[in-house]
């Protein structure tokens, strides 16, 4: 089963080449690495972190679910 992971590393690759104009664009994963964490940053909460945000809202689904009883 040693293609598996032959095919997925394949995949990862062909995502870092692109064709633009009829030219090959290569991207090292450092680069796409951290142009994805600067689209996260940029798009992502400032005042509190992802984990913090959505155990909030949990906590307050839960809180509305039990006000109902």
């Amino acid at each position: 089963m040693g293609n598996i992971n032959s095919i997925s590393n394949i995949k990862m690759l062909l995502k870092l080449i692109n064709k633009v104009n009829n030219e090959l664009h290569l991207i090292t994963c450092h680069k796409t690495v951290k142009e994805a964490q600067a689209l996260f940053k940029q798009h992502g909460s400032k005042s509190a972190s992802l984990v913090d945000e959505f155990l909030k809202q949990k906590y307050q689904e839960a809180n509305k679910e039990n006000s109902k009883f």
